[in-house]
């Protein structure tokens, strides 16, 4: 095992990202990698792993780290990520981290980040099956200041009386599971018409906070997760249960993919996907 040199190995507890669209204009880079359930492979062979390994470019100081599983509570999710700086086998940064982490970590630009998925979860149940740990890179404690403020803007209902647009999709089952990340395997038909395992909608001009809501024949919660595509590519920007808690930061032109899935809340209940309606609100405010 590597001696831990200067950092001491630290322990942080978060609450996972949720109904949080991460297309902003001060946006940080984004690096996901999979995981699935048995542990033994090595590097980011994404099809029988545990073990990743994260590339942070050089100027890049700093990592916001997140872990969304499919079947477990993604809180619950331990992840040891560690990084030998100076190549000696000596650990200049490690964290033990549950779920996410509340701020941005230090990292060392340049040196690749080893990310270790736990079987057993931070209160010693059974934690990863499958899912992503991503990172979130910024150059410096101001960069991440500056996109949480652009992120966070608050939705003020009186700018957006009467200027509501309603959309729904229907759609069959769970998709092919948040860890397969390919959105080619939804299965979408043309339109907004029925899919496999998720829905698909178009953020018009003007548009800039979407509300999303679930309704399963099953009567129970529906998980799912959504992804943001545009011109740059598509991106995942989040989770929820049932519906979002609050309305979404959207930008006209991005495609937005909600991902049906069984399994369970973040709170742990029961989810389910068996057939139903997602339902769009997509708000432009009344003076743009």
């Amino acid at each position: 095992m590597r001696a831990v040199a200067t950092t001491l190995t630290m322990l942080i507890v978060g609450t996972v990202l949720s109904s949080t669209v991460l297309a902003q204009p001060v946006s940080p880079r984004q690096e996901t990698h999979i995981y699935n359930g048995s542990r033994g492979g090595s590097g980011n062979d994404e099809t029988n792993l545990q073990e990743l390994v994260f590339s942070p470019m050089k100027g890049e100081r700093y990592a916001l780290i997140q872990v969304v599983d499919n079947y477990n509570s993604s809180e619950n999710v331990r992840v040891t990520v560690s990084q030998d700086v100076n190549g000696d086998g000596e650990l200049e940064h490690q964290y033990e981290i549950c779920g996410a982490t509340p701020k941005p970590v230090a990292i060392a630009g340049g040196t690749d980040i080893d990310a270790v998925v736990e079987t057993v979860g931070c209160d010693g149940t059974l934690g990863a099956t499958m899912g992503y740990v991503e990172m979130l890179y910024f150059r410096s404690k101001s960069h991440f200041t500056k996109w949480q403020a652009s992120r966070n803007g608050e939705f003020d209902p009186a700018k957006f009386r009467g200027t509501q647009r309603v959309t729904e999709a229907t759609y069959q089952g769970g998709g092919v599971g948040a860890a397969d990340r390919d959105v080619t395997l939804f299965h979408f038909k043309a339109g907004d018409g029925e899919a496999l395992g998720g829905a698909r909608f178009m953020v018009s001009a003007n548009e800039t906070f979407l509300s999303l809501e679930i309704a399963d024949a099953s009567g129970l919660p529906t998980r799912a997760s959504v992804y943001v595509g545009n011109a740059a590519g598509t991106r995942f920007a989040g989770t929820f249960c049932g519906a979002t808690q609050s309305p979404i930061r959207v930008e006209p032109g991005q495609e937005i993919m909600v991902q049906t899935s069984t399994g369970a809340c973040a709170d742990g209940s029961p989810a389910a996907a068996t057939e139903g309606t997602v339902t769009a609100t997509f708000y432009a405010p009344a003076n743009p």
